[in-house]
Order: structure tokens, then sequence, then C-alpha cells
């Protein structure tokens, strides 16, 4: 992004796959060495994390929030889907009233064998 600060993320995400895809094996050991070490030092790290109380708190005021408000959020959630749904029966009729309600049919011949 830096060299160039023009690109959009796409592009630049499509330049860097296109290098990652031009570099041979002995090039690539590097990041990939260094990407286990780091995932085994992220395991290690979320495992020390979940046996904290500071977790423990977490997932117990998860809980309570669900308890709370899981029910009026999934609420919410359905409503919001009727919503849209609705709008896309609209739309849709909206769309088959402009051509008159008539649907144009081609007539296929019958064919004599």
């Amino acid at each position: 992004k830096k060299e160039n600060p023009e690109m959009k993320l796409g592009e630049v995400s499509k330049a860097i796959g296109t290098e990652w895809k031009a570099l041979d094996d002995d090039d690539k050991e590097e990041f990939v060495s260094k990407a286990g070490k780091l995932m085994k030092k992220y395991k290690t790290e979320r495992k020390k994390y979940e046996q904290s109380s500071a977790y423990k708190r977490y997932k117990k005021q998860l809980a309570e929030w669900n308890d709370l408000y899981k029910e009026e959020w999934e609420e919410q959630q359905y409503e919001k889907e009727q919503k849209r749904l609705e709008a896309k029966k609209k739309k849709s009729k909206k769309t088959s009233s402009s051509s008159g309600g008539k649907r144009k049919r081609g007539r296929t011949k019958k064919r004599k064998d």
C-alpha cells in the first residue's frame, strides 16, 4: 500500500497473491515457518487465557447477556428479515406490473416426425 497508495485493497491483495505464487518453496519456507511459530505461540497464550479469571468472567457475562437479550436480538433479526422479504416482494410485484401483468409467450410449432 505504501508503494502504491492509489491501489484499492482488492488490488493490493491480488498483487500480494501474485508475488506469493511467484516465490519458490525455499523463499516461502521462511514465512511458513514463522507463521507456524506464531500459531503455536497464539495457541499457548489462548489456552492460558481460557484458564484465567478474566476469561471466566467474560463467559459469565456473555451467558448473562444471552439470558437477557438473546431472544430480543433474535426477534429483531427476524423482523429485519421479514422487512427485507416484504421489500423484495413489493419490488417483484412492481416489476411484473410494469409489464402490464401479461407475460409474452413464444409459440412453439409441433414437429411432424
